[in-house]
């Protein structure tokens, strides 16, 4: 069957290599987008579960670590699940983990200047084995596009990780 996102573009393959020198994956991510794909591995929830994000700079494709695999993470209508970026499906600018009243979690970024003042919405993402759902949301607000609030919704960060400082890439040409 093919996969819904794809959108006529390469399959590149993506793998972590251990410590112990063995190897999870890899996985194939199909993106008709022309930079090179940026992955990160974090703890969303900070329960010793571990999850990848990779980005192709249009969305960031998720995926769980569990035992010696990676495996996709789904929606509830069982399609892989992928975060927006740059404000391309009109939902999201990026990716972070924030805690909205019952623990850290995944949140999809979305910041939007109104008036003399940026809002950023973040919408939570609950995670139960490898299926994401939309949880609740709410909004902090920031006086400036520089303020920490606004620079993180344009990124893929969790706590102090990010995937530009702490990620790996693919070079470039």
């Amino acid at each position: 069957m093919p996969n819904p996102r794809d959108r006529g573009g390469a399959s590149r393959l993506v793998g972590i290599s251990t410590a112990s020198g063995s190897e999870l994956g890899p996985v194939s991510i199909s993106s008709a987008s022309p930079i090179p794909l940026s992955a990160v591995v974090v703890d969303a929830e900070d329960n010793g579960a571990h999850q990848l994000i990779v980005s192709d700079g249009r969305e960031a494709h998720l995926y769980v670590i569990s035992g010696c695999r990676i495996q996709t993470v789904v929606d509830q209508a069982g399609a892989p699940f992928a975060f927006d970026l740059g404000h391309r499906q009109g939902n999201g600018d990026g990716v972070g983990c924030s805690d909205l009243g019952n623990g850290r979690h995944f949140v999809g970024l979305l910041a939007q200047q109104q008036g003399a003042q940026w809002v950023v919405r973040r919408t939570e993402i609950d995670l139960d084995g490898t299926t994401a759902t939309i949880g609740r949301s709410d909004t902090v607000t920031a006086n400036s596009a520089q303020d920490p609030v606004v620079t993180s919704a344009h990124t893929i960060s969790c706590g102090e990780i990010t995937i530009d400082k702490d990620g790996v890439s693919q070079p470039r040409g």
